[in-house]
């Protein structure tokens, strides 16, 4: 229980860091009427989604989910006429990774939350 308690509180501690860093992203690549227009919440939240699945994925010992992860998001780069660049879409989903292994760099390395495997 107090494993699940401690993993639990870096990962939000981080995501509210993450906050901070994707609105700082937004800043600079998505042009002042574009970020009107988005729903921040939304976006926040589907990060969070995808950074707790890569986050159980690698938990649960299956790092073969990242190439699933970079499919998926090919695969909704691809059909869409989204007008956010290339330069943002990449490096947000660079940051995403980044953070997803800083959670469990942390939890198994550092404070010993999750077994070594």
């Amino acid at each position: 229980m107090c494993a699940v308690l401690c993993v639990l509180v870096v990962f939000v501690v981080v995501e509210l860091i993450a906050i901070g860093i994707f609105a700082y992203l937004n800043h600079l690549y998505i042009e002042k009427t574009e970020r009107n227009n988005r729903s921040i919440g939304a976006a926040m939240a589907k990060g969070a989604l995808e950074r707790l699945c890569l986050f159980l994925a690698l938990y649960l010992g299956f790092p073969q989910m990242l190439i699933a992860f970079g499919a998926f998001k090919v695969g909704t780069k691809l059909g869409n006429d989204c007008r956010i660049s290339n330069d943002y879409y990449l490096v947000g989903n660079l940051v995403s990774i980044i953070l997803v292994f800083i959670v469990y760099l942390l939890c198994r390395d550092f404070l010993n939350c999750i077994p070594c495997q």
